[in-house]
């Protein structure tokens, strides 16, 4: 059985969100237009979550559960932060409150939650939250049109913008502008979020995708210098949406092999923790630079001097670690997983040098291989495959009695067959005569080789000591005397010496003498025949995992 695919991530998307989720955290503290031009991180951001959603809407099919689930990793969060931050509000001071209903947005974010002074910098970074929901809700609408016409789709946003600001009085009221502004500024990206997932933006060249990357950065930052009045690229809509679809098209466009982030586990630690706490880290970072402010005159920072910016930024970082270590644990509970104080990842080099413990579906090794590589140098090589195959029908039957081969004696109680021979007499080494398999009456365990006569050679693979002639207990070996009763050499063979039979000499003309037949089956001692069978498993019987005998003296058979 083919083992179960476990689903992996996509260390390039955590990589980008991870560069994403530090930009949004330095610029909140250094808002230098700089940092914003370098890396639009919340377009990237978006463009991601639009790959991730177009991937579950395909995979699972039903919207309502798709949406239920990305609702359900988005809220609790914001539930945690509104549970801390609205009543603090109105325990500081509140002088404007608005209607009580429009707290309803800091639950249910459809638009941009009210705050008080004290509270804004909380409430400044959740028009991310407002946008990702209403995308969310319309993203079964805009994949379905982007199935039916992909490029129209994707253009459509920036031509509806454009629109939108050139007819503001389509918005009633400032607070619906503002929604369907961000909106719209950011589906382009969202949808292009669908090509990647889909393949589509893989089947266009390269070096395309990059000349029209570059054309929309560049324009974008030309127009917005020819309008410095504007205030920068992000202060002109339609200009800042083209210039986050360049930065989106590049970035998605490549797929750089991440096999430099897994060589560096702490590295690609850190990439894993920032991910899974991004939320919290997005939600509290400018909550916590509001307070390292305060926090570092009352440790007085400004004693650094020059270095006076490091300390509040010091500050900032032991708040922002603090709210992750005391509030990351509502993205486990959303997410259905096991509560963590701080999910750092296990060692991967250390899960892979655990030992692990054999199941019963996995393969064993078979036992003519372990048996041999266990049995000592000096044992001889048919008392190894006497005692492999015992090993062997041992593991794989199960208890049950393996089927006799035809010819094999029958067992202990099983009627005979008409015209087979009846069983061996024990000998004097035990049962199935002296060379037969090894029995427990002389006081030797099953599988221990048995002791030769003084001068005599182990049983050979295809013949007897000396090569031609079959040894004592295997196929084609000549009847074993009843107990009491000398051996009668056969008409012409030499007399044997020392208990070992003699070749006889050759004839006259050069011609050898008969050999009997070979059986390459030594697992029992069997009557001899011409040509034996392998052994069928009976309907409803127990099967037996069959072990290839072995083969002539100058090469084996395949499998």
């Amino acid at each position: 059985m083919a083992e179960p695919r476990v689903p992996t991530r996509d260390r390039y998307f955590d990589l980008l969100r991870v560069l994403a989720i530090i930009r949004v955290s330095v610029f909140h503290f250094f808002p230098y237009a700089l940092l914003e031009n370098i890396f639009p991180s919340m377009g990237v951001m978006f463009a991601l979550a639009g790959s991730l959603m177009a991937n579950s809407l395909i995979r699972k099919g039903n919207p309502v559960t798709v949406i239920r689930g990305r609702l359900r990793r988005l809220l609790p969060p914001l539930w945690l932060m509104a549970a801390i931050v609205v009543p603090a509000m109105f325990v500081v001071g509140w002088d404007e409150k608005p209607a009580m209903w429009h707290l309803i947005s800091w639950i249910f974010p459809f638009a941009d939650p009210p705050s008080s002074t004290f509270g804004v910098q909380a409430a400044e970074v959740l028009w991310y939250l407002v946008t990702y929901m209403w995308l969310v809700f319309l993203s079964p609408i805009m994949l379905w049109m982007y199935q039916k016409a992909r490029l129209l789709t994707m253009v459509l946003p920036v031509i509806a913008l454009a629109v939108a600001i050139h007819f503001p009085q389509i918005w009633q009221k400032d607070a619906i502008e503002e929604v369907g502004v961000d909106i719209l500024t950011y589906a382009a990206c969202w949808i292009i979020g669908f090509a990647h997932r889909d393949g589509t933006l893989k089947q266009i060249p390269a070096w395309l995708v990059m000349i029209f990357a570059v054309a929309c950065v560049g324009g974008s930052l030309g127009y917005s210098h020819l309008h410095p009045d504007a205030g920068g690229v992000k202060e002109i809509s339609v200009a800042y949406a083209i210039y986050n679809i360049g930065f989106v098209l590049a970035l998605l466009r490549i797929s750089p092999p991440m096999g430099w982030l897994e060589k560096r586990p702490f590295a690609d630690k850190w990439v894993s923790l920032i991910n899974s706490r991004a939320v919290t880290i997005y939600l509290w970072n400018n909550v916590a630079i509001a307070l390292c402010f305060p926090i570092g005159d009352a440790m007085q920072v400004w004693y650094l001097g020059r270095f006076s910016e490091l300390g509040y930024v010091a500050c900032a970082l032991v708040l922002l670690c603090n709210a992750v270590l005391m509030f990351g644990w509502v993205e486990d509970l959303a997410a259905k997983k096991k509560l963590r104080f701080l999910p750092w990842p296990h060692d991967r080099v250390a899960a892979e040098k655990a030992p692990i413990k054999e199941s019963a579906a996995e393969p064993r090794v078979p036992a003519v291989v372990a048996a041999a590589e266990k049995a000592p140098l000096t044992m001889s090589i048919g008392s190894v495959t006497a005692q492999a195959a015992h090993a062997e029908t041992q593991i794989f039957r199960g208890g049950v009695t393996r089927p006799s081969m035809p010819g094999s004696p029958a067992a202990p109680g099983a009627p005979r067959p008409h015209g087979a021979a009846a069983p061996r007499p024990n000998g004097p080494n035990g049962p199935n005569g002296p060379n037969g398999r090894p029995g427990t009456p002389n006081g030797r365990p099953n599988g221990a080789p048995v002791p030769q006569p003084a001068g005599a050679q182990g049983p050979r693979m295809n013949g007897g000591p000396n090569g031609n002639q079959a040894t004592a207990g295997w196929p084609g070996a000549p009847a074993q005397p009843k107990p009491g009763v000398p051996a009668q050499p056969k008409a012409g063979a030499p007399a044997p010496q020392n208990g070992v039979p003699q070749r006889k000499p050759a004839a006259a003309n050069g011609a050898q003498p008969a050999v009997p037949p070979i059986q390459e089956w030594p697992t029992e001692p069997q009557t001899p025949q011409k040509s034996p069978a392998r052994a069928s498993v009976p309907q409803g019987g127990a099967a037996r995992a069959s072990v290839t005998p072995p083969g002539p003296r100058h090469g084996q058979p395949g499998r």
